[in-house]
């Protein structure tokens, strides 16, 4: 991977780190949008983008480490949402569309890396 690759791969990941913070820590008010399940595609976007990056850069066993640790602060970061005191309830739902934005995260980069890695004629 180039220069170029890694600088736009780093970009995603910033932005995903950005949206990250803002949903998990923002009052629950503060969810922009006002169309149905906007909350849940905020937070499968923001999953995507922390957990694409690395599914393309690392190899097979740092993918492995680096879903599962994108899970466990989807799920802890619902955890301590309930448990903080600070206004904020820790919501199941949003854990699950945290883990569809992993999950559509490694197909993707799975389906980027095949067709990256096949011949051209």
């Amino acid at each position: 991977m180039g220069v170029w690759g890694l600088l736009a791969l780093g970009l995603v990941s910033g932005v995903g780190a950005a949206l990250a913070g803002w949903l998990l820590t923002a009052p629950q008010t503060a969810t922009p949008g006002d169309f149905l399940f906007a909350d849940k595609l905020w937070h499968f976007l923001a999953f995507a983008c922390l957990t694409a990056p690395g599914c393309l850069a690392l190899d097979r066993r740092g993918r492995r480490f680096w879903c599962a640790h994108m899970l466990a602060l989807a799920v802890g970061s619902e955890i301590v949402q309930a448990v903080s005191g600070q206004g904020r309830s820790g919501d199941p739902i949003d854990a699950l569309a945290d883990a569809a934005g992993v999950l559509a995260a490694l197909l993707g980069a799975r389906l980027v890396r095949r067709l990256v890695s096949q011949p051209r004629s």
